[in-house]
């Protein structure tokens, strides 16, 4: 097997050691005289669970023949950008991305205060933000040390039900804290989406409050 930069194959795990942190994977339908592909823990890109023996992957390869290391190896390829079948390739890293959708949730909730002082008859629109937006927090907080203990985590859905119901503020300020659900694709879209269907609800609610007792 030659290195082509780029090009993506699919393989399987046929060593793995969680002592070495280090194993060998096999192409899907390769022949015996394709090689081995050296696969180190730092090429994951997902580090959910530990890899083990018959875990299907898909990955890029690099030559290391001019690696000083290459001589202990029976092989002078290297895997990188691995993801377990199933995986989704994430999205880049864009920490002011996530911090200017933090910014916009807190200045969400400072326009509520407002909107209640002037209209006491939203409080509990109000409430609802900030206690949706404490509990979001929370429980991004909880996930995001679950997935680093392996413990059980918070399903999904129940982030994204507390985001739709107001909690989107404090769950924008946890990922962009955490570092946490920024770059599953599907994740993030339908947060967007639940993002912006509250918002459109919630000035919709206001709206209405408005035009009843201005």
């Amino acid at each position: 097997m030659v290195a082509d930069a780029g090009k993506r194959y699919t393989g399987e795990i046929v060593e793995w050691s969680d002592e070495k942190r280090c194993g060998f994977i096999a192409p899907v339908g390769g022949n015996r005289n394709d090689s081995v592909v050296f696969l180190p823990i730092e090429a994951l890109m997902i580090r959910r669970k530990s890899p083990k023996i018959g875990d299907i992957v898909n990955y890029e390869i690099e030559s290391i023949a001019q690696s000083p290391n290459a001589g202990r190896l029976r092989t002078t390829l290297r895997a990188r950008e691995v993801l377990f079948e199933g995986q989704e390739y994430p999205l880049p890293v864009d920490s002011r991305g996530d911090m200017v959708l933090a910014f916009i949730g807190i200045v969400h909730l400072i326009a509520q205060c407002v909107a209640t002082a002037l209209f006491p008859q939203t409080l509990w629109l109000l409430v609802a933000g900030f206690g949706f937006s404490f509990l979001s927090f929370g429980l991004y907080a909880w996930d995001k040390r679950a997935s680093k203990e392996s413990r059980p985590r918070v399903p999904e859905i129940e982030l994204q039900l507390f985001s739709l119901m107001g909690g989107w503020p404090g769950a924008a300020v946890a990922q962009s804290f955490f570092r946490h659900k920024t770059r599953k694709r599907s994740f993030r879209l339908i947060f967007f989406l639940a993002l912006l269907l509250n918002m459109v609800l919630t000035y919709l609610a206001y709206g209405y409050y408005v035009t009843r007792f201005h």
